[in-house]
């Protein structure tokens, strides 16, 4: 049974090359277009893995929602508080934000950063090892 993998991202055309790469190496992939939708797409698509961008409809969506899923308080979240995400962002670049300053902040809730734009054999990797897949 192939692993599920949700990807969060605004951007169409990076949405549809992570899909691609993930469905090549025999991923289950969903999308959603804005944190909102990919909190209900959660509840329904219960992936084994979120692909989440930092900056969509606000500069910090990314994190509202990682800390959504991930602070176990939220009971509506609860039996996914363990489930592993990914952050994706050109945050760096566009905001002048460095995520090495940022990835341990405590409301920071996610396994792995990957700067855009991403290489596809870079973001199999790292979904493989997220996964303990490697």
């Amino acid at each position: 049974m192939s692993k599920k993998v949700l990807v969060i991202d605004d951007d169409k055309d990076v949405t549809e090359a992570m899909r691609i790469a993930l469905e090549a190496n025999d991923y289950e992939v969903s999308v959603a277009s804005s944190g909102r939708e990919g909190l209900e797409k959660v509840k329904t698509f219960e992936p084994d893995l979120v692909l989440l961008d930092i900056m969509m409809d606000t500069i910090t969506e990314g994190f509202h929602v990682s800390y959504t899923l991930k602070n176990g308080t939220n009971q509506e979240y609860k039996e996914f508080a363990n489930m592993p995400i990914i952050m994706i962002s050109s945050i760096e670049s566009k905001q002048g934000i460095h995520i090495d300053k940022i990835v341990d902040a405590d409301f920071i809730k996610a396994e792995y950063f990957l700067r855009k734009p991403i290489n596809p054999d870079i973001l199999i990797q790292k979904v493989k090892e997220v996964l303990h897949e490697n």
